[in-house]
């Protein structure tokens, strides 16, 4: 059995919100309402599938927001789904994670991608590894990746090629490239539009937009020479850096475009979204220019000095940064007054910066330590810059091969933390804010990590105290959800059931049922206890006789096991002596050759032992 998580949803709530109705489940814990819901309302197996959960104060309805609840997926055992103790047993059972406890889907988790220094990434599951291994998947490419974004709703992920001319676009369940999308000359750069609707490639000779759900070109602007390009933040333009120039494009199908003659050679791009203004800059003459790309007009000029690699803004967009590792500073200006407003001095050749909500993280060419600005400190411009910093691995971050346009340091799904490629140390570092070092990190396998990627696929925050993702269940079955929200604690279980496609009823072969027979509702540690079961045929009920017949007694987590040769009592039923010895919840495989149910069918009883 599997079950994928194809990525979080954002155009499914609405259609929760209306579907739910009487199949919303609620439950009160701890002074907290959960109410659970799932859309479509009848699941069918391979179907998408929106989880979201409501959490709101029980007392007032208030929806609660700015929490981090857990939740997985199980086979439910019978059924209603675990409760109380039980269901609070199942998510202690669940949060610590296991080997043999791992759950059917996992809502919490994330992926960590490395673009190589080969024609290839790897994908890694931080958190659990087997036999020692978190290398998940390997997705090949047609050659070495330079740029890379995720589409909106996470499930396709476009890497730009540029020695193959082509964008792949690789899906995130199968951790396969659906398809090379011609696009052009050497196409670099990659810029997906805030809406989603379109993604945008820059190359040699022009740029072209991509639909990220058909995969076709649906629009191309010529561009030779181009070298930059971004989009504005509510999806209306994008804008393009040429030789001389800005062009801005209506960024709908044949829309019109003009364009903005600049004073010098622009390099570097990007929107602010709080000065609604393009910054262009040349980084051989220092120049930066603002352009209102509604009217199409320079609207200021800044002096920086020449050299700078990047021009990226902070949160919220009013500060820009400008590291510039020929100059070994790193300058900051204020959108608000056009003003260079910082120069702090980085040794070792800062040449990219990334973000936190709280801090800038500049990377160094020569260096194995990342600095930290924090971000607050900018509003007061009298004050110095204090710098604090980690050690990012153990080679300078400049030590691999080749550099990538995407991203090495990146922001991490659970908390104020980021990821740290080092090609050098062929690694990925995980470090907390507030930290003196990484908290650990992976080895890549033996291939240099140019740029870092999260793909998360955990319950995501939306209006209203809602969180929600989405999954697709392989197999038809009843299922139960297990929720954990920490602070206060809440834990609930919800049931799930996922019904079968007419055409995987078509192909399921015969099934065996396998029911408990008076199983009594608990029994006391120690003590043998004999158990009656039937085997019968799930299509015509008729008795199924078989004389391999076994049971394996496991205790969650696996901390104990008893396999037992069932007898025969009658045509079909077959009893089993167990003794299990201390208290907790206790699965019963029931096994048979003959009967077709291996050890690893679907079908078990539970016991509960106190």
């Amino acid at each position: 059995m599997s079950l994928r998580v194809a990525g979080w949803f954002v155009a499914t709530l609405p259609v929760l919100a209306l579907a739910a109705g009487d199949q919303l489940q609620r439950a009160v814990d701890n002074g907290v309402a959960v109410e659970f819901a799932s859309a479509p309302v009848q699941p069918r197996d391979g179907d998408p599938l929106t989880i979201a959960f409501t959490i709101r104060d029980a007392a007032t309805e208030a929806p609660i927001a700015g929490v981090r609840p857990a939740a997985w997926i199980e086979r439910r055992a019978g059924e209603q789904p675990a409760s109380g103790r039980d269901c609070t047993r199942r998510a202690a059972t669940l949060l610590g994670g296991s080997l043999t406890t791992r759950p059917v889907a996992d809502l919490n988790e994330y992926y960590v991608l490395a673009l190589n220094d080969d024609a290839s990434i790897n994908v890694v599951d931080p958190r659990f590894g087997f036999g020692g291994s978190q290398l998940l998947a390997m997705i090949a490419l047609e050659s070495r990746g330079e740029d890379w974004v995720l589409s909106r709703d996470g499930s396709t992920l476009f890497v730009s090629m540029p020695s193959a001319g082509s964008v792949a676009a690789a899906d995130t369940v199968s951790w396969k490239v659906r398809r090379n999308i011609a696009a052009g000359s050497h196409p670099g750069r990659l810029a997906l539009q805030p809406d989603g609707a379109r993604l945008w490639v820059l190359s040699d000779d022009a740029v072209r937009a991509i639909d990220p759900r058909s995969l076709d070109v649906v629009a191309t602007i010529a561009a030779p020479g181009a070298s930059a390009l971004t989009v504005t933040s509510d999806s209306r333009f994008v804008v393009v850096a040429d030789a001389s120039s800005l062009i801005v494009a209506d960024a709908r199908e044949n829309g019109s475009r003009a364009r903005v003659p600049l004073d010098f050679a622009p390099r570097t791009l990007a929107f602010s979204a709080g000065a609604q203004l393009a910054y262009a800059g040349d980084a051989a003459t220092g120049a930066v220019a603002a352009v209102d790309v509604t009217s199409r007009a320079v609207v200021a000029h800044l002096d920086a000095e020449p050299g700078f690699t990047q021009l990226r803004f902070a949160p919220a967009g009013r500060y820009g940064f400008l590291p510039n590792p020929a100059k070994n500073i790193v300058q900051v200006f204020d959108t608000a007054t056009n003003r260079i407003v910082r120069s702090a001095e980085v040794s070792d050749g800062p040449d990219q910066v990334t973000f936190s909500d709280r801090l800038a993280y500049i990377r160094r060419r020569g260096s194995d330590t990342i600095l930290m600005m924090p971000l607050d400190q900018l509003t007061n411009e009298t004050a110095s810059v204090s710098l604090a910093d980690f050690t990012g691995g153990e080679h300078a971050m400049g030590a691999g091969r080749s550099s990538a346009l995407a991203d090495s340091i990146v922001g991490a799904p659970d908390g104020l933390a980021v990821l740290v490629a080092n090609p050098g140390d062929r690694a990925i570092y995980y470090y907390k804010e507030g930290m003196a070092a990484p908290m650990g990190g992976f080895n890549n396998y033996s291939r240099e990590p140019r740029a870092v990627l999260v793909i998360d696929r955990s319950l995501r925050e939306h209006p209203g105290g809602v969180y929600a993702t989405t999954a697709t269940i392989d197999e038809a079955g009843r299922y139960e959800v297990v929720f954990l929200l920490d602070s206060p604690r809440v834990v609930s279980c919800f049931s799930l059931d996922v019904a079968a496609r007419p055409e995987t009823l078509a192909k399921r072969a015969p099934e065996i049922t396998v029911a408990p027979l008076g199983f009594p509702r608990s029994v006391k540690a120690g003590v043998t206890t004999q158990l009656q079961f039937r085997l019968s045929d799930a299509g015509t009920e008729r008795p199924l006789v078989a004389d391999d017949v076994e049971v394996l007694a496991m205790l969650a987590p696996g901390i104990w096991q008893q396999r037992t040769t069932a007898r025969v009592v009658d045509r079909g039923v077959y009893e089993v002596s167990v003794s299990p010895p201390s208290e907790g919840i206790y699965y019963l495989w029931v096994t048979s050759s003959s009967a077709r149910l291996p050890l690893n069918n679907r079908q078990f009883l539970t016991l509960r032992v106190e």
